[in-house]
């Protein structure tokens, strides 16, 4: 069984153990598919059990929008399956009429789960972290003998974990390499090719399939596993990064050269061309670009509250002998822009002035701290910075004062 829950920077290491993540990103990332068969049919437990998923869905009120159901990919349409509210907010499952279907043959599809189950979010939260992009988890529920979907391939890279049962994954070839995640794949327009290869995923087992790996899984008997996707980041994406930028210079906004009364300048404009394009290869844009797609992923992570409601009620004032603490997995990023410290801690962003950035950097780089130590002005400092940490949310305030 894998020990604790995986977290920091070990993640993915005990994710895929025994692979080393080195073996991992030079062999198998963005490249082609592993399959871990252990014979620890519990080592997943840390992340979800069959436990855990029947607390979720008899006690929890889940959106419509987050569940699907059917049976070999032949959907089954929602009514049958939600009701609304008490309070008339919104549809959400009924959990009875889930189950009934359930037990008739269909697969239960619950969708970002990682927003629902806080094992699993921190699993994500540690995958974003490590990669440096967004990830999110889907759990499949799946009757023996039936299939969740048809063959298909995803825009997004997947780890399979698989959390009871079993499953057979039939691999095909796809027409489409490495699928943007804009892509959407379509069965009609979208032809599945030949088996290319196949494996089982046992309880305890992991694999991973790259985006635009076509594959058709079938439960081999009841199933459950979460398929965690990674959604990477591009060249095309920093491209339109810095296209956005390179429309800043007034030359790229001229017309186009036309020959009027027959279409385009065709020659002029393959000379044109030549200087306008070379902005592409400016370092300055590409590094712009780079920082701006950076903002995007932090300003997206959602911050770790854990124990700042307890904190806040219980009205511990801070003192120089406090201990406060970034939450673990946080993203901790200064930036300075402008005679500006932009801080970005536990999903909170700030602007501050550039004389805090010796005491912010202390704080990025040991994470948990003792307020007295902070390197500051003056003690009066010290606490100021700390108390509007605190209230932003940037930083909890540890709860014993012990290092």
């Amino acid at each position: 069984m894998m020990s604790g829950l995986p977290m920091g920077d070990n993640a993915l290491q005990k994710l895929i153990h025994p692979m080393s993540v080195d073996v991992f990103l030079r062999e198998y990332w963005q490249q082609r598919h592993f399959v871990i068969n252990r014979s620890d049919a519990h080592y997943n437990d840390s992340i979800l059990t069959v436990d855990d998923l029947d607390t979720l869905i008899s006690t929890t009120p889940l959106p419509v929008a987050r569940v699907n159901m059917g049976s070999d990919a032949v959907g089954i349409p929602p009514a049958r399956y939600t009701a609304f509210a008490d309070q008339g907010d919104g549809l959400y499952v009924n959990p009875d009429d889930m189950m009934r279907l359930h037990r008739q043959g269909n697969t239960i599809i619950l969708r970002t789960m990682h927003l629902f189950v806080h094992r699993i979010g921190m699993l994500c939260r540690a995958m974003e972290a490590f990669f440096h992009c967004n990830a999110q988890a889907n759990i499949y529920i799946t009757p023996g003998g039936t299939q969740s979907s048809f063959p298909h391939w995803d825009s997004h890279d997947i780890f399979v974990i698989q959390i009871a049962g079993s499953k057979v994954w039939r691999l095909h070839e796809a027409p489409i390499q490495q699928p943007l995640y804009t892509y959407q794949f379509n069965r009609d327009q979208h032809p599945i090719g030949r088996q290319t290869g196949e494996f089982t995923l046992h309880a305890g087992d992991i694999a991973y399939v790259p985006r635009g790996v076509a594959h058709d899984p079938v439960a081999a008997e009841y199933s459950v596993h979460i398929a965690l996707g990674v959604l990477v980041r591009t060249w095309a994406d920093l491209f339109a990064a810095m296209f956005e930028r390179v429309t800043h210079d007034v030359a790229c906004r001229a017309a186009l050269p036309v020959l009027h009364g027959n279409g385009f300048d065709v020659a002029q404009c393959a000379a044109d061309i030549v200087p306008r394009a070379s902005r592409f290869l400016d370092s300055e844009v590409m590094r712009a670009a780079l920082a701006g797609l950076s903002e995007e992923f932090l300003r997206a992570r959602r911050g770790d509250a854990r124990g700042m409601l307890r904190q806040f009620a219980a009205g511990k004032p801070v003192t120089l002998d406090s201990w406060v603490q970034i939450p673990e997995e946080a993203p901790a990023v200064l930036q300075l822009h402008d005679g500006k410290c932009r801080v970005f801690f536990n999903g909170t962003e700030l602007s501050v002035d550039i004389s805090l950035l010796p005491a912010l950097e202390f704080i990025q780089c040991y994470r948990r701290v003792r307020v007295g130590s902070i390197p500051a002005a003056s003690d009066a400092h010290r606490l100021a910075l700390a108390e509007q940490l605190i209230a932003q949310g940037a930083v909890g305030l540890c709860a014993d004062t012990a290092h």
